[in-house]
């Protein structure tokens, strides 16, 4: 049985946003995605005092503006800024 090894590539891990460059790319884009997802449950437990409709609100709108600048740096796409806008948006009309 021959099994061959192979190891990613070396890439030059120097700061926050490098790490989450190689760590989109060992995970083929899901990593940001994951993370996203939960500091948004997170935000939503921690502004849960001051009632759901504020804390989805809230939690949608720094979720929005988190993933407005990490689009801008080539992370993540279009569909995940589209949805916490309109997430924003919903909390706003309820």
């Amino acid at each position: 049985m021959n099994i061959t090894w192979t190891a990613y590539p070396d890439v030059n891990v120097t700061g926050f946003y490098t790490a989450l460059q190689y760590y989109n790319s060992v995970t083929s884009d899901t990593f940001v995605l994951m993370m996203l997802l939960g500091i948004y449950m997170v935000f939503i437990l921690m502004f849960s005092r001051f009632g759901m409709k504020r804390s989805f609100m809230t939690s949608s709108f720094i979720m929005f503006v988190i993933s407005a600048a990490l689009r801008m740096g080539g992370l993540v796409g279009d569909p995940l800024i589209l949805l916490f806008g309109l997430c924003t948006a919903l909390a706003m009309l309820l």
